[in-house]
């Protein structure tokens, strides 16, 4: 991904240990809708602060949430890979 919610693309998301396939598949789903990915995202390209509001639903109702693009490390390795 080069920035820009338009150039999202399903093989972008890599499965790595965490074990959460059924949510990856998901996201590459979405990853092949752009208008999907329009009404999640509402901060459409990389930022300097690296926070990204997206719009998510929970248990039909809507929130907006700020993730960060933090990645977890632990002994110098990603915690997740």
């Amino acid at each position: 991904m080069n920035g820009d919610i338009d150039q999202i693309s399903a093989d972008d998301i890599n499965q790595g240990t965490l074990g959460d396939c059924y949510y990856l598949s998901s996201c590459a789903t979405v990853a092949t809708r752009t208008t999907a990915m329009h009404s999640i995202f509402q901060t459409p390209k990389f930022n300097s602060a690296g926070l990204f509001a997206m719009n998510v639903y929970v248990r039909g109702r809507p929130f907006t949430i700020v993730i960060d693009d933090y990645l977890p490390f632990n002994n110098g390795r990603l915690t997740f890979d």
